[in-house]
């Protein structure tokens, strides 16, 4: 069961808890305003939630940081199966195989 991809498998350091409370940003310079592109300056919180190091494939969750709860966007669909492909139009068959 152990995945065969190296990327998968090499040894990563995990923060299970990582939201913006862990997140120190860098200002920048003088003006005291966020603006993108951030930079993180630090993480904490590591102790919290049981951090640990151990192979990607067995930390591949969505951080609460990066879900997206309010279903999918406008103009997106998520294929239920690929299975049975052959009531979608070709332009839809090769979307939901380009996604899977």
């Amino acid at each position: 069961m152990v995945p065969s991809c190296l990327d998968q498998v090499m040894p990563m350091l995990w923060h299970p808890n990582l939201h913006a409370s862990n997140l120190f940003l860098l200002v920048k310079e003088l003006t005291g305003v966020l603006k993108p592109p951030f930079t993180i300056s630090s993480i904490i919180d590591w102790q919290g939630q049981g951090a640990w190091i151990g192979p990607a494939f067995l930390q591949l969750t969505v951080l609460h940081i990066v879900q997206h709860n309010e279903g999918v966007p406008s103009g997106l669909w998520l294929p239920t199966s690929l299975n049975n492909l052959n009531h979608l139009s070709l332009t839809e068959q090769a979307k939901a195989v380009k996604a899977e």
